[in-house]
């Protein structure tokens, strides 16, 4: 993986703290997936309380008395993805068993439109409770895995969606009940039940899974990117070192003081050269015991004989003998 051009900061989290966000994760992936599987099995997701403004009893009609001031009769029932409970001035509260291939729309009361118009949800929850249990089965192999880096992609992946999944339940179910109670809203009160509720708080754990999940994966991806480009630069540099054995430094301090450390040496050196040019002809003399210099006519510098040996060319001095 390249980094980008633009400035990025590493996500630096240490081993320690990655374990522990893995393990917090794990408690919030098994929250998501057990309330998620209760909400799946119990019924009580809605209650709703609707008015009968227009009731008859069977066989039997109301009395001309009775219209100034009649009765009023209520229609409770508690609504679930797999069972319709329900009860009215002459039935008793009951259940059955709710048809999901079901998709005749009764529109004779509220109570069975809703029943009928919230089944459009039970797909997306089915799903989410999956992918939840898919989350929980992957955080627990994150948290089995030693060195973990894959399965944190896929663990992200399985509660990112499963938290999308839960939420266009959530949606969806609540759009339908505001479309059907939109018949008579005077006359119908609902509250919503506690299956619903922990649907609500499966959601919230999923996405708060998701979101240590991904900073865990982030944190592990960008070591991994920093350790190889430092591999790189370090064998980048020690091909470096072997093709050319001069050590230059790329500090612009450091730079300065080599060059600095080189004009001073090369001054030192011409100072000395000029310095050994500028002594006098009698002190060769008497440092060599003695001697003529002579002046070749054809030769431009002066030669220096010393007797009982040849002839000594002085480089110090910069003194040709010829």
């Amino acid at each position: 993986m390249v980094l980008p051009v633009i400035s990025h900061r590493l996500t630096k989290i240490r081993s320690e703290n990655r374990i522990r966000l893995i393990k917090t994760a794990f408690v919030f992936s098994l929250c998501a997936a057990v309330a998620n599987l209760i909400a799946v099995n119990t019924n009580n997701w809605l209650n709703t309380r609707e008015v009968l403004k227009y009731y008859v009893f069977p066989n039997r009609t109301i009395d001309n008395e009775d219209k100034l001031y009649p009765p009023t009769y209520y229609k409770n029932s508690t609504l679930g993805p797999w069972r319709f409970c329900w009860s009215d001035p002459v039935t008793d509260f009951h259940c059955t068993s709710v048809d999901p291939f079901n998709h005749e729309e009764d529109t004779s009361d509220v109570t069975t439109s809703v029943e009928l118009s919230v089944r459009r949800a039970v797909p997306f929850m089915l799903c989410g409770c999956a992918l939840d249990v898919l989350g929980l089965l992957c955080n627990t192999l994150c948290l089995l895995r030693s060195n973990p880096y894959q399965c944190l992609f896929v663990t992200a992946l399985a509660n990112i969606f499963a938290g999308l999944v839960d939420f266009n339940c959530i949606i969806l179910y609540m759009a339908s009940l505001y479309k059907a109670s939109e018949l008579d809203n005077s006359l119908f009160d609902y509250t919503y039940g506690f299956s619903f509720i922990l649907l609500k708080i499966s959601f919230l754990c999923t996405e708060l899974a998701a979101l240590l999940i991904v900073i865990v994966y982030m944190s592990k991806r960008d070591e991994r990117t920093y350790n190889a480009h430092r591999m790189r630069s370090i064998l980048r540099s020690l091909r470096g070192a072997e093709t050319n054995r001069e050590w230059t430094s790329k500090d612009a301090r450091e730079q300065q003081l080599l060059d600095n450390e080189r004009y001073h040496r090369h001054t030192r050196m011409n100072t000395l050269r000029r310095h050994s040019r500028s002594i006098p002809i009698e002190e060769i003399q008497q440092m060599n015991g003695g001697g003529t210099i002579a002046k070749n006519s054809n030769a431009s510098l002066p030669t220096l004989s010393v007797p009982g040996t040849s002839s000594i060319v002085l480089n110090a001095f910069d003194v040709n003998p010829n």
